[in-house]
């Protein structure tokens, strides 16, 4: 059996070295933050540098002048965006589902015709 001044010395080892850990955790994420800062503050150094570099040239004009100037630069642009609809490899089919009494023909019709399409397109 350890004699009690072991034990009491192992356990303040043991909570020096979490400490030891728990500081150089902190340290690296302070440099972590650090360096993610510096990238932070020269992209928008180099956005605000571009933006006047754009904009030096449209100084002398109204704000209307410089929106329109600004619009007939940037429209060919806009116009080769990709579409916001995407392309799909399989077919879909669009089905609108009535939601009527179940007495009624609508429902009958719709739900008959439902199944029939669901069928034929999980056959294909």
């Amino acid at each position: 059996m350890p004699v009690t001044d072991q034990s009491v010395c192992f356990l303040a080892e043991q909570q020096r070295a979490r400490e030891v850990v728990e500081w150089r955790t902190y340290e690296e994420e302070q440099q972590k933050l650090q360096e993610e800062q510096s990238a932070i503050e020269l992209k928008q150094k180099l956005h605000l540098e571009e933006y006047r570099k754009e904009r030096a040239g449209l100084s002398h004009l109204s704000w209307r002048q410089r929106k329109a100037a600004l619009y007939r630069a940037n429209k060919s642009k806009f116009a080769v965006r990709p579409s916001e609809r995407t392309q799909r490899d399989e077919l879909r089919v669009p089905l609108i589902i009535k939601g009527t009494h179940k007495h009624t023909r609508t429902h009958t019709h719709t739900h008959r015709t439902t199944v029939k399409l669901i069928n034929k397109f999980r056959s294909q």
